[in-house]
This record gives structure tokens, C-alpha cells and sequence, in this order.
């Protein structure tokens, strides 16, 4: 009683605080230890009586778990609760602990008894196993905490890589997936240049109305043909090289832009085969290969803006798609 009354005693001001608990500063923004062996962090967010401490609390069970579902807190936690006080937040492996106004708790050194009673807590529900092992396989003696992500863990160095791994993609290209890429990527590239050639063919369409009077069309249309362009064209080239497996970041990047490109180029192309069969009834590759500068050149300056800037946001839509995405260290 005296030790937990001395606690409080000190704990009246930040510093106080993380000292009283016993928690070192893991970075910037992040205090870590143990307290009453579960691993702590603790972090300030904002500043006077609306701060929030925002405490995690690490054990080693799923949330899925009947102990997890055995949790009761006491009288005082309780009430906090219901006045929105405070607010607690169980996830796998982790409780999430929000002290709301927390600069009124710190002076009033309330903390460290609030933080006891969750404690006790999880302690009457099976959740304190696994003192000094790792929390993952369970196993392996952990002789120091893990900081990481703004997450503290006790977990081992073999679990701590293989999360690592797992957490940054797959980065590694294999003779497969780059054969994958240049085939597939090549078919999103037709794909992406159909709708290239429908989306101007539509908006020739509601031109030929607006100036014909029979439909006036505002200035926003244009913008939105241009946001539609960069999305179906850039699209489907950066959804199917997504999905390819071990086809490598540095590869990803650029088949992005190679065959967003593509995509643009080649529906350009086959716009102006499509103006040929309108005009003549005739299907003409080589045709359409020979007009195009000759049309490039005669179409206004705003309308080859409108396509130079529905280009680049293709590309760049389907280079922001195709690359790898890392999806975060899961502790």
C-alpha cells in the first residue's frame, strides 16, 4: 500500500508519470516498459487537460479468445467508462487505453490506480502467461522490448523478421512473374486503349450536341472526361499488374508507365481508325498511322491539352497501382 501511494505521490507531472510507471522513451512520442509484467507504451496527444494518454497494452492471446471475453474491469474503470472518461479498446494482442482529459488525471495522480485496476484486470482473466517469452511463437526468451510502428512488442528476433518480411511485399522478381507482366500488361494496354477510344468518341458525341444547341454542356463535363480517361485507361493496366505475383517493385513501376503509355498511344491510334470508318466506311490501321500527325496538328490547343492531361493522369494511375505497396510491420 505505502509503494502504490508513493507511485501516486510522484506521479503528478509527466515526467512523473513515466518515471512512476517505469517506461523509457522508445522515440519522440512513444514512452515503453513493463508494467506488472504485460509490456506498456504510452503516448501524450495534445496538450493542458485535453491531452489523452493513450496507452497499449500487450498480451500474448488473440482477441477471439474465451479470455479475452472475461475481462471486468472494477467500480472506478467502470464509471470513467460510462462517463466517457475513459475508453478501452481490446484488438488482437493489444488493449488500447485512452485516458480522456488526461492533464486533470496526471495532476490529480490517478493514472497509476486506473492503470492497476485494468491491469488487475486482465490479470483475473488469464492474460499475464508468458512473462519474459515471446508473445508469438511463444517460445523464445525476449530479453528486451520491441519498438516499432508506434507499437511496443515482446517478440523474438525470429518472429520480428519473419514479420518484417511479410510486411514490405513481395518484392522479389522471378522469370515468371516478368513474363506474366509483359503479357498481361500488354493485354490491359488494349484493354486501357478501347476506353481510351470510347470515352473521346463519347465526348465528340455531347461536343457535336453543345454546339449544335441541342445540349449545352458546362465546362465541369471536360474536367470529368478527363477524370474518367485517366481512370479507365491507367485502370486496368495497374489492376492486372497488381495482381501478378513476384513481379518485382523496380518492374511494377515502370511496366505502369511502359503500358499506361501503351494504352494512350494505341487508343489514340485506334480513335482515329474509328474517325476514318465514320468518314469513309473503311477500316484503316495504316491509314489512321498516316493521318494522325496531319490530325494532331489541326485539332485545337485545347482539346490536345485535355488529352495530354488525360495521358499523363493515366500513367500515372496505373504506375501508382502496378507498384508494390508495403502494408505495414503486423505486431
Amino acid at each position: 500500500m505505502d509503494s502504490e501511494a508513493s507511485t501516486e505521490q510522484n506521479a503528478g507531472n509527466i515526467e512523473g508519470l513515466v518515471c512512476a510507471l517505469g517506461l523509457q522513451p522508445c522515440n519522440a512520442e512513444l514512452f515503453i516498459g513493463k508494467v506488472r509484467g504485460f509490456p506498456v507504451g504510452l503516448k501524450f496527444i495534445g496538450v493542458d487537460d485535453s491531452m489523452v494518454l493513450l496507452f497499449q497494452i500487450r498480451y500474448p492471446m488473440d482477441a477471439e479468445s474465451n479470455t479475452v471475453s472475461k475481462l471486468a474491469y472494477g467500480t472506478e474503470v467502470n464509471r470513467l467508462i460510462s462517463d466517457k472518461g475513459l475508453e478501452i479498446s481490446v484488438e488482437n494482442r493489444v488493449a488500447w487505453v485512452s485516458f480522456f482529459e488526461g492533464g486533470k488525471h496526471i495532476t490529480s495522480n490517478s493514472v497509476p490506480r486506473i492503470l492497476n485496476q485494468v491491469i488487475t484486470a486482465f490479470e483475473e482473466a488469464g492474460l499475464s502467461g508468458l512473462q519474459d517469452k515471446c508473445h508469438y511463437c511463444k517460445i523464445e526468451k525476449v530479453e528486451m522490448l520491441t519498438c516499432m510502428d508506434g507499437k511496443v512488442a515482446q517478440i523474438c528476433k525470429a518472429c520480428l523478421d519473419t514479420r518484417k518480411a511479410s510486411s514490405v511485399g513481395d518484392l522479389k522478381m522471378s522469370a515468371g512473374g516478368a513474363g506474366k507482366v509483359l503479357i498481361l500488361g500488354s493485354l490491359a494496354s488494349i484493354a486501357g486503349a478501347f476506353s481510351w477510344m470510347l470515352v473521346w468518341i463519347g465526348y465528340d458525341a455531347i461536343f457535336e450536341l453543345s454546339h449544335a444547341g441541342a445540349l449545352p454542356v458546362p465546362r465541369l463535363v471536360e474536367a470529368v472526361v478527363i477524370a474518367v480517361v485517366g481512370f479507365l485507361v491507367g485502370g486496368p493496366v495497374g489492376f492486372i499488374i497488381k495482381r501478378i505475383p513476384q513481379r518485382g517493385d523496380l518492374l511494377a513501376a515502370w511496366a505502369g508507365v511502359v503500358f499506361g503509355i501503351t494504352s494512350c498511344a494505341l487508343g489514340e491510334i485506334l480513335y482515329v481508325v474509328w474517325l476514318i470508318y465514320h468518314e469513309f466506311k473503311v477500316v484503316s490501321f495504316s491509314g489512321a498511322l498516316k493521318v494522325l500527325p496531319q490530325y494532331l496538328g489541326d485539332s485545337g490547343s485545347f482539346y490536345l491539352t485535355m488529352k495530354t492531361v488525360s495521358g499523363f493522369i493515366s500513367v500515372f494511375v496505373a504506375y501508382q497501382m502496378a507498384r508494390l505497396k508495403k502494408t505495414g510491420l503486423k505486431l
